[in-house]
């Protein structure tokens, strides 16, 4: 996509790297810091990187399109992490270490922990273990982006945790072994053991207008593209998104918030709301509750498995609480409505309560 007017101006005083290698990335960053310039240009080539680059911010760092090719050297190489607020990673396409089916790959396209304002924009990723990582309350904006082929068993292309807030829109997903998965507390990244990460408000995400279509390399049969484990506990509002030829599109078996306006088609599963089993990592059950399904489009779905609403509470069908789900158990959750990126690089949003 080439740069707007106002991108010209913004991005008119930056700093070229100059070499292929993570070291030289990592140089230009520096560099820019201390001439105190806002944009590190990538430019077109192939980047090898052998270990990660931490991204100060605020910084942008800018590629030429397609032609700015960064990638790990191998399945176990993180190739960014933001390193403060307002950290910007544009134009370029960001390739792991397997994009073929596995079960080993441990490379990480941009980690963030705590840090506020991360933009993926503009960007493929493929041939991860994990794409985007966020937690620790930090805030992320995904927008324009195309994630596919990131399949790692048991992995997944966007993994939001512990107290992040994450907006996913207008991008294109495929082939991943989630597109998204949300995770409970206790969550490990490649690499790392299993911790324990106390989140300090709980986690939100908001998946809209996103195309998810096909899942046909994926050899053993995935969970949903849209997955939360049964340990999440945070809010997600997933509207009018696309889903094509995907094994399940949906898959809530934890948290509260609405499933709306959604076009499925071809899908063996639709939208499954149900607790299930606890999860393998923590043992923990948490029940999904408060959660409306409204005004979704269901075409080549089995009728028996359109809707699965088992083991939860306070379900809506298109207004109708589910008789199975009318129970008690507590306040409806509020939550928060994400307002995207604007030119001052801040993710915002309204804590007004239930939507």
């Amino acid at each position: 996509m080439p740069w707007s007017a106002e991108e010209r101006a913004a991005f008119s005083q930056r700093v070229v790297v100059m070499g292929r290698s993570a070291a030289a990335v990592q140089a230009a960053c520096r560099l820019a810091v201390a001439r105190g310039v806002p944009v590190v240009h990538l430019p077109a080539g192939q980047y090898i990187f052998d270990n990660a680059v931490w991204v100060p911010g605020p910084l942008t760092l800018i590629g030429d399109g397609a032609s700015t090719i960064v990638r790990a050297k191998d399945e176990g190489v993180w190739l960014f992490i933001a390193d403060g607020h307002q950290v910007r990673l544009t134009r370029m396409a960001l390739e792991g270490g397997n994009a073929a089916w596995n079960e080993t790959n441990e490379s990480v396209g941009i980690g963030l922990a705590g840090w506020q304002d991360l933009r993926l924009d503009h960007c493929s990723l493929r041939g991860f273990g994990l794409a985007v990582y966020a937690r620790q309350a930090g805030t992320v904006q995904i927008d324009h982006c195309v994630i596919e082929r990131n399949l790692r068993k048991g992995l997944s292309a966007v993994v939001v945790e512990s107290g992040a807030y994450a907006l996913v829109e207008d991008s294109q997903f495929g082939n991943n072994w989630h597109s998204v998965a949300l995770p409970g507390d206790m969550h490990h990244a490649p690499g790392e053991p299993h911790h324990h990460a106390a989140a300090s408000r709980p986690t939100h995400v908001e998946f809209r207008q996103n195309l998810v279509r096909g899942d046909e390399l994926v050899r053993l049969e995935p969970s949903a593209a849209f997955h939360t484990h049964p340990d999440f506990r945070g809010t997600v509002d997933v509207v009018d998104n696309r889903f094509e030829k995907t094994t399940a599109a949906i898959d809530l078996r934890g948290g509260s918030g609405r499933v709306e306006g959604n076009v499925i088609i071809g899908a063996r599963y639709g939208i499954r709301i149900e607790a299930g089993n606890p999860h393998h990592a923590t043992g923990v059950v948490n029940v999904p509750h408060h959660i409306s399904v409204q005004g979704n489009t269901l075409s080549g779905v089995p009728a028996d498995t359109a809707y699965i609403i088992l083991d939860s509470c306070q379900v809506s069908l298109n207004g109708a609480v589910q008789p199975q789900t009318n129970y008690q158990c507590g306040a409806s959750p509020s939550m928060p409505e994400l307002h995207g990126i604007g030119s001052d690089g801040t993710l915002r949003w309204d804590d007004s309560g239930v939507r």
